[in-house]
């Protein structure tokens, strides 16, 4: 598994893979239902509901933003809602079971909150271009309780009206995905310590020695019925991460919210490659371990 790095939406960028995989399944299924009844219903029949945008957005506290999608039940799943409170360079993702309807969401989010909210139509749609397509939605609000507390107070938010976002289905569905590099000899180094289960993982990519390196961790949990996942990531100088010319050997010393170093090192037995007393800050979740018997890491060159 690797970080989705390529992806030209800024948001998606941000996104752990099994985040961006669950929220574009879920917003490519909304649209497409979107796009269908946009194609099929007949001009003349203007008293035909549009389909509305499952999906809202708002401010939160600490330099936030609250994103909800509503993931509708398929075929041996129930439906759920996604979401994501997100940051510059950071955030968490949450996957709830929901109660939804047509034009209501509910779900009990435990410690974490409740959003029980119905989306209230103006009659006045809204459209918008993907390709060659137009996609339309009728516009409105959801009005209820919005209520999220994002743990270690993180962030925050009470609210009682929300306006319908389309966005998130436009990124899913026009979105553009590219090349994650060009072909030719690698010439930096990339490290990827994983966790087999649900726990922390960690990137570090370098182009070239000497060049600013990128570094993403980010973990997965499981509590009370609901999955989260919460990243950082960011840009730190080259010296921050070192490495021999056969990849062999890497030490990585990163800013905060990281704390503490770890080094790589070939030459160990599996176990004891990966070493240090590294740590980072995560949304909801301070100190995480980076380094220990359960992690495996790896290293390789960059293309």
């Amino acid at each position: 598994m690797t970080e989705p790095y390529g992806l030209r939406r800024p948001v998606a960028r941000l996104l752990p893979p099994t985040t961006l995989l669950a929220l574009l399944c879920a917003l490519a299924l909304g649209a497409g239902s979107a796009r269908a009844s946009s194609s099929t219903q007949p001009r003349s029949a203007p008293t035909t509901p549009l389909p509305i945008p499952g999906a809202f957005r708002l401010p939160a506290s600490n330099g936030y933003t609250l994103s909800v999608v509503a993931a509708p039940p398929r075929a041996g799943s129930s439906g759920s809602l996604l979401i994501f409170a997100s940051a510059k360079g950071k955030g968490a993702f949450y996957k709830a079971p929901a109660t939804l309807t047509e034009t209501s969401m509910q779900a009990d989010l435990g410690e974490l909150g409740e959003i029980s909210v119905s989306f209230h139509r103006t009659g006045e749609p809204t459209s918008a271009s993907c390709g060659k397509e137009t996609i339309a939605f009728d516009s409105g609000e959801y009005e209820g309780k919005i209520d999220f507390h994002g743990e270690e107070g993180y962030t925050s938010l009470e609210a009682s009206a929300a306006p319908g976002n389309i966005d998130y289905f436009l990124s899913a569905v026009c979105g553009t995905i590219v090349s994650t590099g060009p072909p030719g000899r690698a010439r930096g180094a990339a490290l990827f310590v994983r966790n087999p289960a649900l726990g922390p993982q960690l990137s570090v990519r370098e182009s070239r020695p000497g060049a600013a390196a990128q570094i993403a961790a980010w973990t997965s949990e499981y509590s009370n019925g609901i999955r989260s996942e919460r990243f950082v990531r960011l840009r730190m100088p080259g010296e921050d991460f070192s490495y021999d010319r056969r990849l062999r050997t890497a030490t990585v010393s990163p800013p905060v919210p990281f704390a503490g170093s770890a080094r790589f090192d070939l030459g160990k037995k599996a176990g004891r490659r990966w070493s240090g007393d590294l740590t980072v800050d995560l949304p909801g979740r301070a100190g995480v371990p980076l380094t220990g018997p359960a992690l495996r890491a790896t290293l390789g060159p960059s293309w």
